[in-house]
C-alpha cells in the first residue's frame, strides 16, 4: 500500500523526502544507523534520549537502522497534506484490482 501512496504523491514532495533521508544517510548506504541519526540531531539541540525515542519510532523492524521505506512511511503518515484525496485514489486503485481485501 505504501508504494501506491508514494505513486500518488507529488514528485516534488518525494524529492524533498529523499533529500531529508540522504541528509541522515551520510554513507549513502540506504539505511540510517542510530549513531548517525543521533549525531545529526545533536546539532539541532536534541537530547540523546529524544533522538533515541524518535529513532525507535521510525525503526519499525527494530533492527537498529532506518530503511528508506520506514522513513517514507513515517513521513507520509505525519504529513497532513497527504490528505484524503490521495488515500481515496489509492483505495480506488486497489478496489479496481479486486485486491482490496489484501490490505484490510
Amino acid at each position: 500500500a505504501l508504494a501506491l501512496v508514494a505513486h500518488h504523491t507529488p514528485p516534488t514532495e518525494l524529492t524533498e523526502l529523499r533529500d531529508v533521508f540522504n541528509f541522515f544517510d551520510r554513507q549513502s548506504s540506504g539505511v540510517i544507523p542510530f549513531k548517525e541519526f543521533a549525531r545529526k540531531l545533536s546539532h539541532s539541540s536534541f537530547e540523546p534520549e529524544e533522538a533515541r525515542r524518535i529513532f525507535n519510532s521510525l525503526d519499525i523492524r527494530s533492527n537498529s537502522f532506518i530503511r528508506y521505506s520506514e522513513f517514507l512511511g513515517a513521513a507520509m503518515e505525519y504529513q497532513s497534506n497527504i490528505g484524503v484525496q490521495i488515500l481515496e485514489q489509492v483505495y480506488k486503485q486497489i478496489d479496481q484490482s479486486d485486491d482490496v481485501h489484501k490490505f484490510i
